[in-house]
């Protein structure tokens, strides 16, 4: 894997500002699309990128005391997937410059807040790229925030071993 130049941007949305919340960033798809997600029952094994594209994995981990976070991810201004609690998923990507955008919305039974953070990489056919959400949640200080982190090619399948893959469809 090539070095990853990273910009993070986070902020917290909560249901109180929820115009912020739509708007995002640049790189976030439209608000109005959701996904059911829920995780495999075995561990998958991510694949080599296809001939000509790069590889993007995608890992979200809830820490703290998040409970079964769900993070969207877009890429470009498109959702492109999603994950909940701890697990991940990859999808491919032509070569050149692409903004990431995660949407997070915590699961605590008093609130629902969301966080996003957002990152741009330049990607070169044939290398996989990964990226963590690490989600925290501290519900006694009603604290919540992401951090967005690349991980290089030998944290990144260390990070993903013990997970389960998600599987996500989009609502209709």
């Amino acid at each position: 894997m090539r070095f990853v130049k990273v910009a993070v941007v986070a902020g917290i949305c909560l249901l109180a500002l929820p115009s912020i919340c739509q708007q995002g960033t640049a790189a976030c798809g439209n608000p109005a699309i959701k996904f059911d997600v829920k995780t495999a029952d075995s561990i998958s094994t991510v694949p080599q990128p296809a001939a000509g594209r790069a590889l993007v994995v995608f890992v979200g981990k809830d820490a703290g005391t998040a409970m079964a976070s769900t993070t969207r991810v877009a890429i470009d201004g498109n959702w492109v997937g999603a994950t909940h609690g701890s697990s991940y998923f990859y999808f491919s990507v032509e070569p050149g410059v692409h903004h990431v955008c995660t949407l997070t919305k915590f699961n605590q039974v008093w609130a629902h807040p969301v966080t996003t953070a957002a990152a741009h990489f330049t990607a070169v056919a044939g290398e996989t790229y990964f990226f963590e959400a690490k989600n925290y949640a501290f519900a006694d200080a009603q604290q919540f925030d992401v951090t967005l982190t690349p991980l290089d090619s030998d944290e990144g399948p260390i990070a993903i071993s013990n997970l389960p893959a998600s599987e996500y469809r989009e609502k209709k």
